[in-house]
């Protein structure tokens, strides 16, 4: 029984051994390593206010149906496209409660290594759901340093 342990034990390390990234032939990684840092304190205010603004650009573009806008932030890493099917999908949900009527910031909260930002959104109402004219909701938006740069790196509706 020892025998049959240490033979699946070796086995599992050997499968994960070599499993993993795969390098090129110079030696070098296949795929860019996507480094999350955390925000240094120096670095804090700055990218909480950057945050702020890409938080309020994101929340205009889904007000407005405006992909491009939503496109041209610095939402995921590079090799992760912020698409039109995944903007159409949180419209969707949007135009459900009658489109956005007004947002505000609430604050944010430090939740390492990323930033997570917070508004208020209010609703016109729908005939489906006229009831949501009188809800409000909260939208989150996370943010990060990746290789660097200060990103989105999540967002959506909280639920309630």
């Amino acid at each position: 029984m020892k025998f049959s342990k240490y033979y699946l034990l070796t086995v599992v390390l050997a499968a994960l051994a070599s499993a993993g990234c795969s390098t090129t032939a110079d030696g070098k990684s296949g795929e860019p390593k996507v480094k999350i840092s955390e925000i240094p304190s120096i670095q804090l205010g700055a990218v909480v206010a950057q945050g702020r603004t890409l938080g309020e650009k994101l929340l205009q573009a889904y007000q407005t149906n405006d992909y491009k806008l939503a496109e041209s932030l610095n939402i995921g890493d590079d090799k992760n496209k912020f698409s039109q099917a995944r903007f159409d999908r949180l419209v969707k949900v949007f135009n459900q409660f009658g489109g956005i009527k007004q947002y505000s910031y609430m604050g944010d909260m430090n939740m390492k290594p990323t930033r997570r930002l917070f508004w208020k959104v209010s609703f016109n109402g729908s005939e489906k759901v006229p009831a949501a004219a009188d809800k409000d909701m909260l939208f989150e938006v996370r943010i990060a340093v990746l290789n660097g740069n200060c990103r989105i790196v999540g967002f959506g509706l909280l639920p309630y």
